[in-house]
């Protein structure tokens, strides 16, 4: 499977994405394969994601190999793990946020974000800290619209794990 043709890919098996993934990111694939399942079978069981397993599924309850994820999955996924996203379905990342249309206060809420990391306010997931500055900008940029805790999400992703990772 050529690594170029996936870029515009936008499912892939459990399998594929480990095996794919291993060498970029210097892990046996069956570790990957290993941490996929578990993470989807957390989403099936409606378990709180940020937890950790209080005792190991049956492998007969795991999802199976084949089980076809998306590009979406991956970055929720990698959110928790703090993994480099894989390079052979994630290309050319951007390296700091681009907030095209009509103006917003999604700079400001960039700049709040660095502030929290600096004074060590910065929460653990990514969903967490887009609530956190949902509400800080609302209180604190009332006279404009406030976008969603999705949007800011988007807005911040690649911001927020550059964070999460700290200093190279």
């Amino acid at each position: 499977m050529d690594p170029v043709s996936l870029k515009t890919t936008q499912w892939l098996t459990v399998q594929e994405i480990a095996d794919l993934w291993s060498p970029q990111l210097s892990i046996p694939a069956s570790t990957i394969l290993r941490e996929l399942r578990f993470a989807l079978y957390k989403l099936e069981k409606d378990y709180p994601y940020n937890e950790p397993l209080k005792e190991l599924p049956p492998e007969e309850e795991l999802p199976s190999v084949q089980t076809l994820i998306d590009r979406d999955f991956i970055e929720r996924f990698n959110d928790k793990q703090i993994w480099k996203l894989p390079e052979f379905w994630f290309a050319n990342l951007p390296t700091g946020p681009s907030f095209p249309g009509r103006p917003s206060i999604m700079n400001a809420i960039v700049q709040e974000l660095e502030r929290r990391y600096e004074n060590e306010e910065m929460l653990d997931t990514l969903a967490a800290e887009s609530r956190v500055l949902e509400a800080w900008a609302s209180e604190n940029h009332s006279g404009q619209q406030t976008p969603k805790t999705s949007s800011i999400e988007n807005g911040i992703r690649t911001v927020y794990r550059q964070l999460k990772r700290g200093p190279k």
